[in-house]
């Protein structure tokens, strides 16, 4: 045990990087053994294949609207599915669960600026940081009311 402790780094910052790459090859492994295993796996591949072929493919809109926003949300919104789902293979669930959460955000406001209904000036101040994007339940409340939902088959 002494000879662990003494071959452990001075420095604070690499002790850290050592000590979160220590067993990160068996949290991996055990991580995609799981999935495997897992009784409901199939909805897994079926969700990553409809992220993958069809949700991240599937914004539209017309010209004004693309300049609009840049569909920036649903860029950020893949990069948060691809980090989510790495972290939860390394089994750092609490990062993985934040991730998912901004993607879920990101997904929902990429359907509030995409909406007819909605201020493409909001959209642009937002993209460029000079405002905050709405609260979840304004957006909600305006994706609800605006039929968006209902005129693409989502309810």
């Amino acid at each position: 045990m002494k000879n662990s402790i003494s071959k452990l780094p001075k420095d604070p910052f690499s002790m850290i990087g050592y000590l979160s790459l220590y067993g990160i090859q068996k949290r991996k492994k055990e991580s995609l053994q799981e999935i495997k295993l897992y009784k409901n796996r199939k909805k897994f591949y079926y969700i990553h294949d409809f992220v993958e072929y069809v949700w991240f493919d599937s914004c539209k809109g017309d010209i004004q609207s693309i300049s609009g926003i840049n569909y920036l949300p649903i860029n950020q919104a893949s990069i948060e599915y691809y980090d989510c789902i790495e972290m939860a293979i390394f089994a750092n669930y609490k990062a993985a669960y934040s991730s998912l959460r901004r993607l879920f955000e990101m997904a929902i406001l990429q359907i509030y600026f995409s909406n007819d209904s909605s201020d493409k000036k909001k959209a642009s101040n937002w993209y460029l940081s000079k405002d905050n994007a709405p609260s979840f339940s304004i957006m909600v409340e305006n994706i609800g009311s605006s039929g968006i939902l209902v005129e693409n088959g989502l309810i």
